[in-house]
């Protein structure tokens, strides 16, 4: 099922960008990497890997129940943020599964360093707010 979720993500955000990287390669993997370190479970690595999955491509969370069960899509829909859902509404949600709220906690964090980096390189106020955003994140994800 791991490796099942890896090629479906992967051909899923094929063309994405992060940045100017490779969405999959730059940041669904790094994020995988880190809770399977973490945590060492399949679960968790399964839904690292679908995190942004049905936010940003075609998959459903019907086509995520059908490949991968109810406990997977679960943690996906909690993961999931809703068209204008207001960030701490998704948050206080997300904390609701453990799995989601720990596979969060690592997304944010490596989106948090992402944005410190471009703060340092530019000053943008956009990125300054997305600083604020993810340190908010970050309080209300703490393990």
């Amino acid at each position: 099922m791991k490796l099942l979720a890896y090629n479906l993500s992967k051909i899923s955000h094929s063309g994405q960008l992060y940045g100017k990287e490779d969405y999959f390669l730059y940041h669904i993997v790094p994020i995988e990497n880190i809770v399977h370190q973490k945590y060492f479970k399949d679960q968790y690595s399964i839904v690292a890997y679908l995190h942004d999955i049905v936010e940003d491509t075609d998959v459903t969370l019907k086509d995520i129940n059908s490949l991968f069960g109810g406990a997977i899509s679960n943690s996906v829909d909690a993961i999931t943020r809703r068209k204008n859902e207001p960030w701490l509404d998704y948050l206080n949600r997300v904390v609701l599964d453990d799995v989601a709220k720990a596979v969060k906690y690592y997304d944010v964090l490596f989106n948090l360093e992402e944005t410190i980096n471009q703060i340092t390189m530019t000053k943008d106020k956009n990125n300054i707010r997305r600083y604020k955003k993810y340190m908010q994140a970050l309080r209300v994800l703490h393990p």
